[in-house]
């Protein structure tokens, strides 16, 4: 038993922003960023912000309405919600997106920051296998953009969150099922390197720093990051595709 996704539902705000734009943005009060630097950096043209009163259980929630007429709230066995962002520490986001779809079957959270969304498809695809649930709905909202310093006083707060440039708000839904022809996902692994954790931040709202409002901006040493990718990724990608009985030439 293979389990595969089987619908996908996405929303994205109505708010546009281009590079051009967000650039004028953050030089209004001192010139940090050359024109153009952001679409040649990230290669990223525009992105969708959303409005203020709009809440990560709203984007999640609008992803996955369509799916949920379509398949019936009574049909779904499992809803996750998959995402680095959240509408408050407590209660568990999930909550919101459940009353919002008037959803019936049980919903928890699953937070690994960027890999939110693939940490909880390992877990639907358990699920899957082992026969604890049938159909699983995994819901994602951001709203990447509250972490923008959009008016960093220097340059060393504008490297401090270059990165930031490239987020942009979305919402995002998948159902999960098992596979009827053989087809699905294949294999699946994760690798942990935790003492690196400080190379990619967004400090606040924790136990760390729970009234500094100043850490609520995202902070990432992006250079460092990139080569813990070429010097990790590389060997692990090969042990993933040994362990899948795979070549790399497939």
């Amino acid at each position: 038993m293979r389990p595969y996704i089987s619908d996908i539902g996405i929303y994205l705000p109505e708010r546009i922003v281009t590079s051009s734009e967000l650039e004028n943005i953050v030089n209004k009060k001192r010139k940090l960023l050359a024109e153009g630097s952001v679409e040649r950096l990230f290669g990223v043209r525009e992105r969708r912000y959303a409005n203020d009163h709009v809440q990560v259980s709203d984007l999640g929630a609008n992803a996955a309405r369509n799916m949920v007429e379509k398949h019936g709230a009574g049909e779904i066995d499992c809803m996750i919600f998959a995402s680095a962002c959240s509408d408050l520490i407590e209660p568990a986001t999930a909550n919101i997106v459940h009353a919002k779809l008037g959803l019936q079957c049980p919903a928890f959270d699953i937070k690994n920051a960027c890999n939110s969304f693939v940490t909880a498809l390992q877990v639907a695809s358990s699920f899957i296998v082992s026969s604890v649930y049938k159909k699983i709905l995994i819901i994602s909202g951001e709203k990447l953009s509250n972490t923008i310093r959009f008016e960093p006083n220097d340059e060393v707060e504008m490297k401090k969150g270059l990165a930031s440039l490239s987020f942009g708000d979305a919402g995002s839904a998948v159902m999960v099922e098992a596979s009827q022809n053989g087809c699905g996902m294949y294999f699946q692994k994760f690798k942990t390197v935790g003492k690196h954790w400080s190379l990619c931040t967004i400090q606040g709202g924790g136990s760390m720093f729970p009234f500094d409002p100043d850490k609520n901006y995202f902070e990432g040493k992006t250079s460092e990051l990139t080569q813990l990718f070429v010097t990790e990724g590389y060997s692990f990608v090969l042990e993933c595709i040994a362990e899948a009985g795979w070549s790399l030439s497939e």
